[in-house]
């Protein structure tokens, strides 16, 4: 038994790591091209690959996961928040603030899960998972301290607009653990995605009116890979890590996406790594890690709307 728990967890690790790295190169592509296109042009031409691949693999879906049912508002929640809003508000996001406030930023998406989950599932928030989650971001600081000094950070619109972005994306995480309690992650993004793309499209081309696109071979290759990698390959593998981990635990590591996003800056685009990103890298893991261990019994915190059992 305890093996078989260690394997489904080292599974769920693998899964929401395999969706930050990706969510990493997202990043980097949609900064490249914050000048070319349009956030919500972006965002749509995304959200139409991802639908076209979704469209496809549904087919190996079980037909009674393909249909709404009685978790309708709950794939609606998902598709607004996750499909339609996140990627959009984060790109438009990046046209208006630094990579440095934008990954800092981020860093309060475990922390906005934790308790969105706590509120609207009734998950026990675990002192473990807080003091993990805060470790995490003491992580995610030292991390971006590597690309600036605190005296540079300023808020701004774009940092108002990606913190909007992290508030929709924990959303997304909440909905989905509540979802996928009756399908698989397939069938919940794909969904999600599928009912998404005509809102997205309709959003993209309201905003081609005033910001049409550069059409170039590299814009379009990189609109593809975005459409097909991070949204698809990451938005599953996401989907299927919270389903095995729980919203709170597979929360914890969206906070790796700032350690594979400097990695990454740093091979493709030469920017330095110091210490602090390897300081930081390690508490990140720690956290995770440590948040992740099975453990005989979870000392909730106190909490009226929480239940008292735990995964």
């Amino acid at each position: 038994m305890g093996r078989a728990i260690g394997t489904k967890t080292a599974r769920g690790v693998l899964l929401v790591n395999l969706a930050t790295f990706l969510w990493a190169t997202n990043a980097l592509v949609g900064r490249w091209l914050r000048t070319e296109v349009g956030p919500f042009t972006l965002s749509a031409a995304r959200v139409i690959i991802g639908a076209v691949i979704f469209a496809g693999l549904l087919r190996q879906v079980p037909p009674s996961e393909r249909q709404a049912g009685a978790e309708r508002w709950w794939l609606w929640g998902m598709t607004l928040s996750g499909v339609v809003l996140f990627s959009a508000v984060y790109y438009a996001g990046l046209r208006f603030t630094t990579a440095v406030n934008a990954t800092l930023v981020h860093g309060f998406t475990p922390l906005l899960t934790h308790w969105l989950a706590a509120g609207i599932l009734r998950e026990p928030l675990s002192r473990r998972n807080v003091v993990a989650a805060l470790a995490a971001w003491l992580g995610v600081v030292l991390i971006v301290a590597g690309n600036g000094t605190p005296q540079g950070w300023r808020v701004n619109a774009g940092d108002v607009l990606v913190l909007l972005s992290a508030a929709l994306w924990s959303v997304y995480s909440v909905l989905a653990r509540r979802v996928t309690e009756r399908r698989s992650a397939l069938a919940a993004t794909g969904l999600a995605t599928l009912w998404g793309a005509p809102v997205a499209v309709l959003l993209g081309a309201v905003e081609v009116i005033w910001l049409p696109p550069r059409w170039t071979p590299m814009t379009m290759a990189g609109m593809v890979y975005v459409g097909a990698v991070p949204m698809v390959i990451g938005f599953w593998a996401w989907t299927e890590g919270v389903r095995v981990l729980g919203t709170q635990r597979a929360a914890l590591f969206y906070n790796t996406l700032p350690l594979y996003g400097a990695v990454l800056a740093h091979w493709l685009f030469g920017e330095p790594l110091t210490w602090r990103h390897g300081v930081g890298g390690v508490i990140i893991g720690v956290a995770s890690w440590w948040a992740t261990r099975p453990k005989a019994g979870v000392h909730a915190l106190p909490n009226r709307r929480c239940n008292s059992s735990s995964e």
